[in-house]
C-alpha cells in the first residue's frame, strides 16, 4: 500500500481523493448514495477526520445550522460530497468550540464522534 504524503494539495487533487473514496464501495449510484448517506447522516465527523489526517493540515469544523462536520483547507470547506458551501459564515473550528464552550464541545464529541445513534436510527432503511 502506498504511503500517504503530507503535502500541499490543490483543490482538484482533494476532490479526486473524495471521489475515489465515494466510489470505493462500488461505482453504482446506489453504493455511492449509501456512502454519501453514511458520511452526511451520522459519521460526518469521521470523514472530516480522514481528510485532516490524509492531508496533515487544515482543521475540522462544525456547521451548527446543519449539525454537520466539515474539513477546512486553504479557506475551502469539504465533506463527502465535495466542496461544502452551506452556512459558510456560521461554521466554527472545532478548537474554538472547545475553548469557548467546553460543555458543547463534549456533547458534540459524545453525540457525533462516538456515533451514539439511537437504535431505531441504526435499523432504519429509510
Amino acid at each position: 500500500m502506498p504511503v500517504m504524503s503530507c503535502s500541499r494539495e490543490s483543490p482538484k487533487a482533494i476532490l479526486r481523493f473524495i471521489e475515489r473514496f465515494r466510489m470505493a464501495a462500488g461505482n453504482s449510484k446506489e453504493m455511492v448514495n449509501c456512502v454519501d448517506r453514511l458520511f452526511t447522516c451520522g459519521a460526518c465527523y469521521w470523514f472530516a477526520e480522514i481528510l485532516y489526517h490524509r492531508y496533515c493540515a487544515g482543521c475540522i469544523c462544525y456547521d451548527p445550522i446543519e449539525g454537520h462536520f466539515v474539513w477546512r483547507y486553504d479557506g475551502v470547506y469539504y465533506d463527502i460530497t465535495g466542496v461544502y458551501t452551506k452556512n459558510r459564515d456560521k461554521i466554527l473550528p472545532l478548537g474554538s468550540i472547545r475553548n469557548e464552550d467546553p460543555a458543547h464541545y463534549e456533547r458534540l464529541l459524545r453525540d457525533c464522534r462516538n456515533l451514539n445513534w439511537k437504535e431505531e436510527e441504526e435499523l432504519s432503511d429509510e
